[in-house]
């Protein structure tokens, strides 16, 4: 007596391949084992003291990435989300004016108490590192 033999569908045999295709692409691709980002917080001085109000920006131009976040009166930030490591230019930026109603005269803009350098992306020299995992990053300001 002889055996039974199965022989699969058309269809199943071509579903079959096709996730062996989808499996085989993912593996050869090197997906990565994990994310290299970072969270990052921190806090903003210039000689000693606070820099409050305003807002911190982090930059990796080879990548244009970054991310930004208002200072608060401590000086403290939290950046949102997660950055790609690397070493970012630093760069703060003044308030942005108040919106004020139709017909109000426009207030005095406001400005920040730190060397102009640091307030343009081409010009700061301050720089931070985001490493992988929670980062809690002091940027200094000097003259």
């Amino acid at each position: 007596m002889r055996s039974p033999v199965c022989v699969p569908s058309p269809r199943l045999a071509v579903r079959a391949l096709l996730l062996l295709g989808a499996l085989l692409a993912l593996t050869g691709t090197g997906c990565p084992a994990g994310k290299r980002e970072g969270t990052v917080s921190g806090k903003v001085t210039y000689k000693g003291k606070a820099v409050n109000g305003g807002n911190v920006n982090f930059l990796l131009p080879d990548k244009g990435i970054g991310s930004q976040a208002t200072l608060d009166d401590s000086g403290k930030f939290t950046l949102p989300g997660t950055l790609a490591v690397g070493n970012y230019k630093v760069f703060i930026q003044p308030p942005p004016p108040k919106q004020l109603p139709p017909g109000t005269p426009p207030e005095k803009t406001p400005t920040l108490d730190i060397p102009k350098k640091y307030q343009d992306p081409k010009t700061t020299t301050a720089s931070a590192d985001v490493k992988v995992g929670p980062n809690d990053i002091t940027i200094e300001l000097r003259d």
